[in-house]
């Protein structure tokens, strides 16, 4: 067909068009609406997101501030016990020195280490304390020695002369208290509350050199019923998959920790994290199950997934000390999948061009569960402050099924840490 051709046959085809009249009605109903489709806001699409976010951040500063409020009424109750131990050895060595002391009417001294009981303390603060205890009464029995040997002494001793106004005439008899004279104060060598500060030193270097079997034992010793921990938890980690290149992703949780024993305890919890990783050329004919993918488009080239995880952990702990505030953690359980949102960006070859491409994406919105992961861990526990842990730790996690609408067997290796709140 020649130009000349072609030019006529567009002229007769344009002639014969007849364009449609003007409705100014279907603009008018164009126009309203346009007016009654309001925008959606930006939060709407992250609800789910925010709902967690808010409630993680909420709950931990409620943990946060109840755990602060515990350790300050617990400290003021331990501190006020610590000060009338110590005034109670500093009185009862002012009346064992006092010569007109009588052994036949002193009261028996009282049973501090049983009957101090401090409900909502931790093993190790109370271990601590019961050792102090114990020091302080060893001081206060060494000081009564002292003083009773001093009076047997002075009993049968002979008057000596009189110097000035600090000692007097007197004789003893078996009763220090029949003379109305005092004997003289006998200055003591070295301070008893010298002593009981040493005796502190040397149990807490002995605390340093218990086995771990022997600080299990005196833990399970004082502990009572189950303990309770919660704490905020974050973890970095690196995904593999049957196909596909994975990334670093991140995830946060809320975790509670059921203490059944001092070496045994129960984790449970819920973490999000959003997964995300790369299906390459070479990989994308494996993917023949992607769903939302357009043919028309051109050849399939790469894959982008994002998925966003809710995992619900359940992990059976093991605890070994090597203190009585620190110890290594291994830990064996197995974790939940649910899928709450993927969206796949798929990527086309346009004809035989290299260069040019074409992009489609796929969202996939119903909240779906998966076969779950099996999980081991190592790591290491050390108490910061009373009823304050931090536990750090590496995890290894395979899956045992297919997961995801693409259908892929994930593997995550990464590092966690999580900041433990105890609660009883």
């Amino acid at each position: 067909m020649d130009d000349n051709k072609f030019d006529n046959e567009l002229k007769n085809r344009l002639s014969e068009y007849e364009a449609d009249e003007f409705d100014p009605s279907a603009l008018a109903a164009l126009h309203h609406q346009m007016a009654s489709e309001a925008p959606t806001p930006w939060y709407t699409s992250r609800s789910t997101e925010l709902m967690v976010g808010s409630g993680i951040i909420i709950s931990t500063i409620l943990i946060i501030w109840f755990q602060w409020y515990t350790n300050h009424i617990n400290t003021e109750m331990l501190q006020s016990k610590l000060t009338q131990l110590e005034t109670r050895l500093e009185d009862e060595g002012k009346r064992f020195l006092n010569p007109t002391y009588n052994p036949a009417l002193s009261p028996a001294p009282p049973d501090t280490k049983n009957a101090t009981h401090l409900s909502g303390v931790t093993p190790t603060a109370y271990i601590t304390l019961l050792r102090k205890v114990d020091a302080l009464t060893m001081a206060l029995e060494q000081l009564r020695a002292e003083t009773l040997e001093i009076h047997k002494e002075r009993s049968y001793s002979t008057t000596p002369d009189r110097d000035d106004d600090h000692q007097y005439v007197t004789e003893q008899h078996e009763n220090p208290v029949a003379n109305s004279r005092l004997t003289p104060r006998i200055a003591v060598n070295s301070s008893e509350r010298a002593d009981a500060r040493n005796n502190l030193a040397a149990n807490e270097v002995s605390e340093q050199k218990l086995s771990g079997r022997s600080i299990l034992d005196i833990q399970r010793h004082y502990q009572q019923g189950i303990g309770i921990r919660l704490g905020p938890m974050a973890a970095l980690s690196r995904a593999s998959y049957t196909m596909g290149d994975g990334r670093y992703d991140f995830g946060v949780g809320i975790l509670a920790d059921f203490v059944l024993s001092p070496a045994i305890s129960l984790e449970t919890g819920i973490v999000h994290t959003l997964r995300q990783y790369h299906i390459p050329s070479a990989d994308i004919a494996e993917a023949n199950n992607l769903p939302g993918v357009d043919t028309g488009l051109g050849d399939l080239r790469s894959a982008d997934i994002d998925s966003w995880i809710f995992e619900f952990p359940i992990q059976l702990k093991y605890r070994f000390p090597i203190s009585l505030k620190a110890g290594w953690i291994a830990g064996i359980g197995y974790s939940q999948l649910f899928y709450t949102k993927q969206i796949l960006e798929y990527d086309y070859q346009f004809n035989a061009s290299q260069s040019a491409s074409l992009n489609s994406s796929y969202k996939e919105s119903a909240i779906k569960t998966y076969p779950g992961m099996l999980g081991l861990s190592l790591g290491f526990g050390n108490e910061l402050k009373r009823n304050q842990f931090l536990e750090t730790s590496i995890f290894y996690q395979h899956g045992l099924g297919k997961s995801g609408v693409e259908q892929t067997k994930p593997v995550f290796i990464g590092l966690r840490g999580a900041y433990w709140f105890s609660i009883r």
